[in-house]
């Protein structure tokens, strides 16, 4: 009865345990945040992405939210931005292209903003949760990092 009881409550504990990770049957769709590397001294970009898959296998549609931030170095400029993008993922690699829909905020006032697309190439890791690479736009190349925002249950 008691090697019963333990292992009813272990399977219970392993179950309880899976449920709290992520099953993605689709390891790209769904929310993602990013960052990139620092450039111009004290400037980087981050953001939040959502993929939506289409009809075609491996391809999909995306929107996003970018934020340029950069501190005393470049006047504290800020500029947040509304992107459209696709995404193919061949294996683990996923290649992303922006276009910039819209500015939707910027400082120091008076500052007219002007803004390239994000665009990442990037490699998804074994836990399908993390993605690690390159970002490029008309002017540099950074390193990009994305991750799921992921609520951890204790």
């Amino acid at each position: 009865m008691k090697r019963t009881f333990r292992m009813a409550l272990a399977a219970a504990g392993i179950a309880g345990v899976m449920a709290a990770i992520p099953a993605y049957a689709d390891d790209l769709k769904g929310q993602w945040l990013f960052d990139t590397s620092k450039f111009d001294g004290d400037c980087m970009i981050k953001g939040v992405m959502t993929f939506t898959p289409t009809p075609t296998p491996n391809s999909y549609t995306c929107l996003f939210i970018s934020e340029q931030i950069c501190g005393p170095l470049k006047g504290d400029l800020y500029i947040k931005v509304k992107q459209s993008c696709t995404a193919t993922k061949i294996g683990s690699q996923v290649a992303v292209k922006s276009a910039v829909a819209q500015i939707i905020e910027f400082r120091p006032q008076g500052f007219v903003p002007g803004y390239w697309a994000d665009n990442f190439i990037v490699t998804m890791s074994k836990s399908r949760t993390e993605m690690i690479g390159g970002h490029y736009d008309e002017q540099r190349q950074l390193k990009a990092h994305f991750w799921r925002d992921v609520d951890l249950i204790s």
